[in-house]
């Protein structure tokens, strides 16, 4: 599977900070509370949740994740899409092609979510 991302141009300047620096991270908190997972959780995990995020912005038609590759993080998107690819073979023609089977958006996630015991 592969997943691209298709993002919005002006989220990076909205979110024009230092994501390492733990005295400011409301603007991410702000992003992240319009999230139904992260609502879940009272503020104080939130605040902590969010010390330990960091900000990553990907240019349009970048790949992810590829397919048959773990992923490292977990991932929410704040803004625009990821697509998840297949990549698959015509059973007539015997030709490779890619085809999209999932289209994802802001407020979707995705990847490995591991909790430390501390959080």
């Amino acid at each position: 599977m592969e997943m691209y991302l298709h993002v919005k141009a002006d989220l990076h300047e909205q979110l024009a900070f230092n994501p390492h620096n733990f005295g400011r991270i409301e603007p991410i908190l702000a992003l992240l509370r319009g999230n139904a997972s992260f609502q879940d959780y009272p503020g104080n995990v939130q605040i902590q949740l969010a010390k330990c995020m960091e900000y990553d912005s990907y240019e349009a038609r970048r790949m992810i994740l590829k397919q048959g590759h773990r992923p490292e993080a977990f991932y929410i998107i704040l803004s625009g899409s990821v697509l998840a690819n297949i990549q698959d073979t015509s059973p007539t023609t015997g030709k490779t092609f890619v085809r999209t089977v999932h289209e994802m958006s802001a407020g979707d996630t995705f990847g490995v979510l591991q909790f430390s015991a501390n959080v």
